[in-house]
């Protein structure tokens, strides 16, 4: 769930943000070094690889962690109101953090999740708690500014395309958009990134203090409130996401050109180009061929000497109908067949 949130809660939000956290602890930016996404990979033990990232972020919020217990979890196995789009948990007794697993072997995603419930779990041991529900998601969000976690989170927004369900719907004649934004939290992504970008801004957070330590998609998201430049990738870790993107990208890119191909070889193309553009021929030529059909079979019972004019009516009028026959059969790229009619 995102929302647009309005500047007035912001600002309050803020102000509250500013009198409760420790003033040492404020204008700081925490950015990942080349080993934080990179050593959670290396480690087989995914749930000692949570804890690790964890004691990381806790030491950049100055808390300990040792009575916290930290998982993954799958929706089932907790039941409503948790939907299989619930990222993480955060429960306060006993203290316990869960993350979807599906996010197992996702260190972005992981990075941004963990980063929101930690950010849950500071401010409910501060006692910095709004007595709403959804005021209290935004004012978490606000507050993994606010601490500096800001890039952390933006690094796992996502924009995922399922580009393989368009290639296969593409066969049934339908196209479907397969293009989704993961994001966390309950601030729009772009809006997010505003608001990290005006932190930086204000704190003079210099673009030396993060270059080549966030994705190409965090920079492209900051670059809307940040005058930022495009960074050449210094994290190992980020530089082999961007070598898999682009094979990725040229993968897709190919079998996307096969498959049109294929389409075009068995003329499955061109039939749904047709049903696209409306133009059905069948139906109008049949229909055409029955009149023109009709014609003959009036004229063949035509014998009296006195049916001279009608006669001449009835062949002008098939004229007519084989001239549109065969303008219809031009229209749709249809090589004219007049002996199927007897003509």
């Amino acid at each position: 769930m995102s929302l647009v949130i309005p500047q007035t809660f912001i600002g309050s939000c803020r102000r509250l943000l500013s009198k409760k956290l420790p003033k040492e602890l404020q204008g700081r930016l925490f950015v990942p070094d080349d080993h934080f996404y990179e050593e959670y990979l290396q480690e087989k033990n995914k749930v000692y690889a949570l804890e690790d990232i964890a004691k990381k972020i806790a030491t950049w919020l100055d808390i300990r962690i040792e009575n916290c217990t930290f998982d993954f979890f799958r929706p089932r196995q907790i039941g409503p109101p948790i939907s299989y789009d619930t990222a993480g948990l955060y429960f306060e007794k006993p203290e316990t953090i869960l993350i979807h697993e599906k996010y197992k072997h996702d260190p972005l995603s992981l990075g941004a999740i963990l980063a929101h419930e930690m950010m849950h779990l500071y401010l409910f041991r501060n006692n910095i708690v709004l007595p709403d529900s959804h005021e209290n998601e935004l004012l978490t969000d606000l507050a993994s500014i606010e601490m500096g976690l800001g890039l952390l989170v933006l690094n796992g927004f996502q924009r995922v395309n399922h580009w393989w369900i368009s290639a296969i719907g593409i066969l049934g004649g339908w196209f479907i958009s397969g293009v989704k934004t993961s994001g966390f939290g309950y601030i729009k992504d772009i809006h997010y990134a505003d608001l990290v970008g005006n932190y930086i801004r204000k704190k003079k957070i210099t673009e030396n203090r993060f270059h080549g330590a966030i994705t190409p998609r965090a920079v492209r998201l900051l670059k809307r409130s940040l005058p930022i430049s495009k960074p050449i990738t210094k994290n190992r870790f980020l530089q082999g996401k961007q070598r898999s993107h682009r094979i990725y990208t040229l993968v897709q890119l190919l079998v996307i050109a096969i498959t049109f191909l294929a389409l075009y070889r068995t003329g499955v193309l061109g039939a749904l180009w047709e049903r696209m553009t409306g133009k059905d021929c069948d139906l109008p030529l049949y229909i055409l061929a029955q009149e023109i059909q009709k014609k003959d079979d009036e004229l063949s019972n035509m014998s009296h000497p006195f049916d001279t004019k009608i006669i001449e009516r009835l062949r002008q009028e098939r004229q007519e109908l084989f001239q549109k026959y065969e303008n219809l059969q031009n229209e749709c790229g249809i090589k004219p067949t007049p002996k199927n009619l007897n003509l």
